[in-house]
């Protein structure tokens, strides 16, 4: 409760400055990814990967031309580790990003981002019953890519983030399973006030 207060108090700092200056375009956004995902889930404090995790996401958001803010909800597939005892880890995470687009003459636009939000983490280990234990955490991410605009209504985002989601305890583990990754994704953007 007390990292959820904290971040709603973030975000009402970081949102009022651009709220007062009114936005100029909503929009919403579909997103398709793939994660390279990372835990520190053996006894060693090694770290196993697991590449080409699914990634689904929806987010909403205010360009301030040149700077667009927006919430994002992002699910990320489960898949097993590599391990002994079968640990599978799921991630889940809402975001507020922030973007800065850098102007070009051309339809191709770069940006760079930043987030910082929740990140839920589920981690299920098999040894011997199954254990599923869920935390939340602070997350973070920043990359960056570029944005072909087709017309005034639509967007097409190719980008590269990192993102961090924090750590679970597991039973029988003594150290914390963190958990990063290294994600690709492919977005569409529209402008509902131009489509309707």
């Amino acid at each position: 409760m007390k990292k959820l207060f904290l971040l709603s108090v973030f975000f009402g700092l970081v949102l009022a400055p651009a709220a007062s200056a009114g936005p100029t375009e909503n929009y919403i956004a579909l997103k398709l990814g793939l994660a390279s995902t990372k835990a520190n889930e053996r006894w060693d404090g090694g770290k196993s990967e697991i590449k080409g995790l699914p990634l689904l996401g929806l987010a909403g958001g205010c360009d301030f031309n040149p700077v667009r803010a927006e919430f994002e909800y992002a699910w990320r597939g489960k898949k097993e580790f590599i391990a002994d005892d079968k640990l599978e880890i799921g991630v889940q995470s809402l975001f507020l990003n922030f973007y800065y687009d850098i102007d070009t003459p051309s339809p191709v636009i770069p940006y760079v981002g930043a987030g910082l939000g929740l990140a839920k983490i589920a981690a299920e280990i098999s040894r011997p019953q199954k254990v599923l234990k869920t935390k939340t955490n602070f997350g973070w991410n920043i990359g960056g890519g570029a944005a072909w605009r087709f017309n005034d209504m639509v967007s097409l985002d190719l980008g590269y983030r990192y993102a961090g989601f924090g750590g679970v305890k597991i039973q029988g583990n003594p150290n914390e399973v963190k958990v990063d990754a290294h994600e690709v994704l492919l977005g569409l953007r529209l402008i509902p006030d131009e489509i309707f």
